[in-house]
């Protein structure tokens, strides 16, 4: 192990240990010696992390385990209420705090995307994580209460059910 320590870099996201996907706040643990450059090449790469971001990292580090607990059990929660109930083809749930519903069988997804968003449910278009994902939409649940993401897939299945063919 010891030679192993001197040559692993171990990089953290905020995002998902903190319920916080989309602040782009993390931190990397390097071997001794290695933050100079690490930095330096975080400066020419990444830019900079807004300051309203790096204020929500540090309040999220002060978060007291037992609050973490809590809210790694609700997404957990969450994660298997996402893969036992939707019926829309999708991505497994499997650690992140948002699964991909696969759309095609409403041509590019935008229909069902607004359809969704007139019931209540907000999803992500696809499109905006990659070509690859053009008829696909995000489904995330962050920290919502079980309720909540029960209530937003039985909408998330109607509406699927209702149209899915009529693309």
């Amino acid at each position: 192990m010891g030679a192993a320590a001197e040559r692993t870099f171990s990089a953290h996201s905020c995002g998902t240990t903190y319920a916080m996907p989309g602040n782009r706040v993390g931190y990397l643990v390097c071997p001794p010696g290695a933050a100079a450059t690490a930095a330096g090449w975080a400066r020419c790469t990444g830019g900079g992390v807004p300051t309203v971001a790096q204020f929500a990292a540090y309040e999220a580090l002060r978060t007291p385990r037992a609050e973490l607990d809590r809210r790694r059990d609700r997404a957990a929660a969450a994660w298997w209420l996402a893969d036992s109930t939707l019926q829309v083809p999708h991505t497994e749930v499997s650690g992140g705090l948002y699964t991909f519903l696969d759309l095609r069988a409403w041509g590019d997804g935008e229909r069902f995307v607004r359809r969704c968003a007139q019931l209540g449910v907000g999803l992500a278009p696809g499109r905006n994580f990659g070509a690859c994902y053009g008829s696909w939409a995000r489904l995330c649940f962050t920290a919502a209460p079980p309720q909540r993401v029960a209530e937003a897939i039985e909408r998330i299945n109607k509406i699927y059910g209702e149209g899915a063919d009529e693309h």
